[in-house]
């Protein structure tokens, strides 16, 4: 690396804690952290691995790029990490409104993605190529375990029901349920579903609160206040609104039915406890991330989030997964 090139850099502790400096040689600068030379604070939590570098051409911008990035929130860092660079490197700041330094810029996006679009096998593939270039973490995931499952479903009705009874509990022991429900009321719509009673429905394994919620959900649908078959045709925005007028689909089960049944390639399930288990492990954080903090991380992978999810599902299974 030449000597008048400054570099700020990130290394990751062995704490998970992300360490910002600035140097002009970066395998030295490094090296020294490894050797308990290079800060305080990296001399306690070595060995450190370097996972971001920008460069300057001068030390004034430089220092004031390492004071910009030592004020941001740990998520915004990791944010940073994953996303594209520049032909330098450089990944500029921005107010969130599009702006940088002050100055108003238009975004472009590549690889965009049909937002009403069902997700077919063709972009399910393009999604991951883009990911694989973009973040370094979802490269390693495609390199490893190759392409996940697409976990489609059918729309409708009887879907939406079975996502319902997976709100909060094991898939297996949903599965079951919806299998009892769907031996005993096939074919299952919502007036034959409206016409089971409690008895029937508990012994389905159906709690009480998630009869109310599917019952609800059959009687919008045969009132003629949500209609399934309109919501293909709707933006996502719109789709999701619709599906939570029903009390009992809250964003998660309207997103995993969007993103699942409709096949829509940027929905993101913020409020999955897998997801952010998978988000925790393949970033390496202390911690898993907040709902809130898990939607602020996904923005680098838009447009293809639903496809991100998918990747990072398949990597919690398989590290989940008991060996045999």
């Amino acid at each position: 690396m030449p000597a008048d090139t400054f570099y700020v850099y990130m290394v990751r502790c062995s704490n998970g804690a992300l360490y910002t400096g600035m140097t002009t040689d970066v395998p030295r600068r490094v090296g020294e952290h490894n050797a308990a030379r290079g800060a305080r604070y990296t001399a306690v939590h070595a060995p450190v691995d370097l996972v971001w570098t920008e460069a300057h051409p001068d030390r004034s911008s430089a220092m004031k790029r390492e004071a910009q990035i030592k004020r941001l929130s740990r998520i915004k860092k990791l944010t940073l990490i994953s996303g594209p660079s520049t032909p330098k490197n450089k990944v500029p700041l921005t107010d969130g409104r599009g702006a940088v330094d002050g100055r108003k810029r238009k975004v472009k996006r590549r690889g965009s993605a049909d937002a009403a679009k069902p997700l077919s096998e063709t972009a399910f593939a393009r999604g991951r190529r883009w990911l694989a270039k973009r973040d370094p973490d979802m490269a390693s995931i495609q390199r490893e375990l190759g392409a996940p499952p697409m976990w489609a479903r059918d729309p409708g009705f009887p879907t939406l029901v079975q996502i319902i009874l997976e709100q909060q509990v094991s898939l297996q022991s949903a599965r079951a349920a919806f299998k009892k429900l769907s031996t005993s009321a096939a074919p299952l719509t919502p007036r034959r579903f409206l016409q089971l009673d409690d008895a029937s429905l508990k012994s389905f394994g159906f709690s009480r609160q998630k009869t109310a919620y599917c019952r609800r959900l059959a009687q919008s649908i045969v009132e003629g206040n949500l209609d399934l078959d309109l919501l293909p045709a709707m933006a996502t925005t719109e789709a999701l609104t619709a599906l939570q007028r029903v009390k009992g689909i809250g964003r998660w089960t309207a997103d995993i039915y969007l993103l699942a049944a409709l096949g829509r390639p940027d929905v993101w399930p913020s409020g999955d406890m897998a997801l952010a288990s998978a988000v925790q492990m393949v970033k390496r954080l202390p911690a898993r991330p907040s709902p809130d903090e898990l939607e602020e991380m996904s923005q680098v992978w838009r447009p293809w989030r639903a496809v991100a999810a998918r990747m990072l599902w398949h990597y919690y299974l398989n590290r989940t997964r008991p060996r045999r």
